[in-house]
Parts: C-alpha cells; structure tokens; sequence
C-alpha cells in the first residue's frame, strides 16, 4: 500500500514538473517572438546607417565587464587572413565603454573606425535590446537576439534584396514591410 501511494506522488509530481517545463518552454518562444516585434515596431524605418559595413557582436561578461568584437567585414587583414576588429569592454555596472584594443588595420574600415567612430558605434548600439548588429554595404542590417553563434540574425531588414541567396529566402519569413525573421525549425 505504502509502494502504491509513494508511485502516486512521485508520478503526480513528475507529470507537474513536466506540464510547468513545457508551460515555461512555451512562454519563453513567445516572448522572445514578442521581443522581436516589438523591436521591429519601435525601430520599424530607423536610420541605421551609422552601422554600415560593420558587425557588433557580444562575446559575454569579462572581470565585470561585457566584452564586444566590432568586424568590418568588407575589409580582410592580408597580414592576418582574417576580419578587422576591435575589442570594445562595457562595464556591466555603469553600461560605460571602459577600454578599447582596435586593430592597426581599424582605419581601413569603410567608413574609416577611429576611437571616436568607434564610441559613436558602441554608443549607439547599447542602446538597443541585442546581442549582434551586422549591416553590409547596402543598407541590409540585421539583428541578433539570442545566445547562438557570434553575430548570428534573429531578424533583417532588407533594403536590396537582390544581396540575399537562396537559402536567405528558404530559412527567412516576411513579418512586416522590409523586415524578416529566421523561421523556426522544428
């Protein structure tokens, strides 16, 4: 009788924890769909040419502070073989730029990327809810939301379709006007 009632509870208790994991699982996709609307509503025909020919990407927390790469990825570093950067540290505390190591090379960038175009940049994008801002010379600019790869796009807003690949069109949904976001996969 004891076995019983104890089989009872323990399976009451896990078919609760169950219900509330899927209950939690589906708010969280709702909201960070919720999220990216609103985004899309409050930033709907923003001016985002500032960001041009850059990527802004969070790399995470480091000694109390969020450390950011900034990539010009129209310019390759021959030295190197890969993109030029900066490395650009936000107190979490104060939300103030608390150091800056860009590259030799950050001149080159187009528009050029001194230290004061740079805090322009970082300025401008902490204003905004995201974890990546990445633009090409065409005024396509897109945003990351969520913790996937660097510089990985939630949603876009196209200026010159003709920029995109098939796959863009594949893995991508219009939600309103020039803006589109990753589809879901299952």
């Amino acid at each position: 009788m004891y076995s019983a009632l104890l089989f009872f509870r323990v399976n009451r208790w896990c078919s609760l924890v169950g219900a509330l994991t899927l209950l939690l699982t589906g708010c969280h996709s709702s909201t960070e769909e919720e999220r990216r609307r609103e985004f899309i509503k409050r930033h709907y025909a923003e001016d985002f040419r500032l960001f041009r020919n850059t990527l802004i990407a969070s790399r995470g927390k480091d000694d109390g502070n969020w450390v950011y790469l900034l990539f010009c990825p129209g310019q390759v570093n021959a030295k190197k073989g890969n993109d030029l950067m900066a490395v650009v540290r936000v107190s979490v505390a104060t939300d103030s730029i608390t150091s800056i190591r860009d590259s030799e090379q950050t001149e080159q960038c187009t528009p050029a990327l001194d230290s004061v175009a740079i805090v322009r940049l970082m300025r401008r994008f902490l204003r905004y809810p995201v974890n990546s801002i990445g633009s090409d010379a065409y005024g396509n600019i897109s945003f990351g939301f969520g913790s996937g790869e660097l510089g990985s796009a939630d949603i876009t807003r196209v200026e010159d379709s003709t920029r995109f690949d098939a796959t863009f069109w594949q893995t991508h949904a219009r939600v309103q006007g020039p803006w589109y976001e990753r589809k879901v996969e299952d």
